[in-house]
C-alpha cells in the first residue's frame, strides 16, 4: 500500500520536476591563478605568470574584466615580459544574439610592441548554447592605436575583427575552451593579426583547478627584426569563486516493503 502511494506522488510530481529550470549563474564570479617554473644547473631560468578574471552577469547585461602577466628571466636577465588587460560589456538581445563593446591593452616589448590599445564594438551570435557545447561567432569594428619600438613608426588604424569562441564541457570536472580572432586593417591590406587562445581546465576540488593554456599572436607585418609569431604555453593553478552549487537531491523513490 505504501509503495502504491509513493508511486502516485512520484507520478504527480514528474511534470513539475520536468518544468524546473537550472539555477541562474551567480551575479559575481571570478578566478585568480599563479604559475612559477625555476630551473638551475646547466640552465638558469625562471618564469612567473599571473592571471585574474572578474565577471558580473545579470540579464540582460554581462561585464567582464581580465588581465594576465608573464615574465621570464634567463641567467638573471629578463628575456620575456608580456602584460595584457581587457574590459568588456555585453547586452543580450535574445537567447542567441548580443551586442558588445570592449577595450583591450597589450604590452610586449620583446615583440616590439611598447603598447597597444584597441577599442571595438560589434555583435555576436550563438550557434550552440547547450550545456555540453557552446559555439559563437562575432564581428566588430575596431580602432587600434599601437606604439612600436624605434625605429618602427607607430600605427593607428580603423579595422574589422571576426571571431570564433568554442567551449566543450568534457566532464563535470574538465573543460576545454578556444577563442580565435582575426583583425584586419582597412588602411593597409598587409596589416592583419591573428590571436588564438586555448585552455584545458581540470578541477581538483570545488575551489582549485589545474589549467593548461596556449596563446598565439601572429602579425602579418611584424616590427622589423622581430618574428611574426609569438607562442606562450603556461600551466597554472587557479582558484575559482563562488564554489559550484551542490548536486540536486535524487528523485523520491518508494520505500521497500
Amino acid at each position: 500500500m505504501k509503495a502504491r502511494r509513493w508511486m502516485v506522488v512520484t507520478l504527480a510530481m514528474a511534470p513539475l520536476a520536468g518544468a524546473q529550470e537550472p539555477p541562474p549563474p551567480p551575479v559575481w564570479s571570478g578566478e585568480a591563478g599563479l604559475s612559477y617554473v625555476q630551473t638551475a644547473g646547466n640552465s638558469d631560468a625562471s618564469t612567473f605568470g599571473a592571471v585574474f578574471k572578474l565577471l558580473r552577469q545579470k540579464d540582460p547585461w554581462k561585464v567582464a574584466f581580465a588581465t594576465a602577466f608573464v615574465r621570464t628571466e634567463t641567467s638573471d636577465v629578463k628575456s620575456a615580459e608580456k602584460f595584457d588587460a581587457l574590459l568588456r560589456g555585453e547586452r543580450a538581445l535574445g537567447p542567441r544574439f548580443a551586442l558588445y563593446s570592449q577595450g583591450s591593452y597589450l604590452r610586449d616589448v620583446f615583440a616590439g610592441i611598447d603598447g597597444q590599445e584597441i577599442l571595438e564594438a560589434g555583435g555576436l551570435y550563438k550557434l550552440a548554447a547547450g550545456p555540453k557545447h557552446f559555439l559563437a561567432v562575432s564581428a566588430s569594428l575596431a580602432y587600434t592605436a599601437e606604439q612600436r619600438s624605434e625605429p618602427s613608426p607607430d600605427r593607428n588604424f580603423l579595422g574589422g575583427r571576426a571571431g570564433l569562441a568554442y567551449k566543450f564541457q568534457i566532464s563535470p570536472s574538465a573543460e576545454f575552451a578556444e577563442d580565435v580572432s582575426y583583425l584586419q586593417s582597412f588602411e593597409e591590406s598587409s596589416d592583419g593579426r591573428v590571436a588564438h587562445r586555448a585552455t584545458l581546465t581540470a578541477n581538483m576540488n570545488k575551489v582549485f583547478a589545474l589549467k593548461l593554456g596556449h596563446e598565439l599572436l601572429y602579425l602579418r607585418d611584424p616590427v622589423p627584426g622581430k618574428k611574426s609569431t609569438d607562442n606562450t604555453i603556461l600551466a597554472s593553478i587557479v582558484a575559482k569563486w563562488p564554489a559550484p552549487p551542490p548536486p540536486a537531491p535524487p528523485c523520491p523513490c518508494p520505500p521497500r516493503e
